[in-house]
């Protein structure tokens, strides 16, 4: 398992510093734009774990290293462990850097501009967590695609129960809206952020983990 995990974040580390120089420019462009840095932390954040997913499906379907990782002394069942691992540990990294720059962009941005709002610590925390949980939850859904079909495949099949996905959703939002009853959720929510997040962080978890064990019995009955 160390070993498989280790082999997943050398790939990543061949691709992320790239990602990293064009994300901090366009974190504190999206932070000068809006006013504060939340969003731009958020939006930051959200982006990695999507970015490691589809680019270690990617790289698993170039040169033949799928196959050649068969090869290895990794049991599948780790292989895959290894892919989520490391998917979460990256996102889990990426939004303490970006917590950090958050910070950073606070102390800095308000001397140029005097309209900008300095935000606490732990909501710059709590946006950039909220947001990578979110998208956890995505990955969630989409790995098991990227496993049974590879990268190119996988992702049609992903954004097509997305769409439809979607679709469900905003018909029976159409179906139910109510502007009160809209009101009255986010007051609520308001009201209970905390355990709106702790619920979210607690779902987001459980279905990675599930997603995992899917994955393994695709993985492990897959013709390399």
């Amino acid at each position: 398992m160390k070993a498989a995990l280790k082999s997943e974040f050398v790939i990543l580390s061949t691709f992320m510093p790239a990602f990293a120089v064009i994300l901090v420019p366009v974190c504190a462009i999206m932070a000068l734009a809006m006013g504060n840095c939340i969003p731009a932390v958020a939006c930051v954040s959200a982006m990695v774990p999507m970015i490691s997913m589809f680019s270690l499906t990617s790289y698993d379907d170039q040169n033949g290293w799928k196959r050649y990782r068969a090869s290895l002394p990794f049991s599948r069942r780790d292989v895959i462990a290894a892919r989520y691992g490391s998917i979460l540990l990256a996102s889990l990294i990426a939004a303490a850097c970006a917590t950090m720059l958050g910070i950073a962009l606070n102390a800095i941005l308000p001397s140029f501009v005097h309209e900008f709002e300095t935000m606490p610590t732990t909501e710059v925390a709590a946006g950039s967590l909220f947001a990578t949980f979110s998208v956890v939850i995505m990955v969630a859904i989409g790995e098991p695609f990227l496993i049974k079909f590879g990268a190119t495949k996988g992702v049609r099949y992903f954004m097509c129960f997305a769409v439809l996905f979607f679709c469900i959703c905003l018909a029976m939002l159409k179906q139910t809206f109510d502007p009160m009853l809209l009101h009255n959720l986010d007051t609520w929510a308001d009201a209970h952020l905390s355990l709106l997040f702790v619920s979210l962080t607690v779902v987001s978890l459980a279905l990675f983990a599930l997603s995992c064990a899917i994955s393994t019995t695709i993985y492990q009955r897959k013709d390399l």
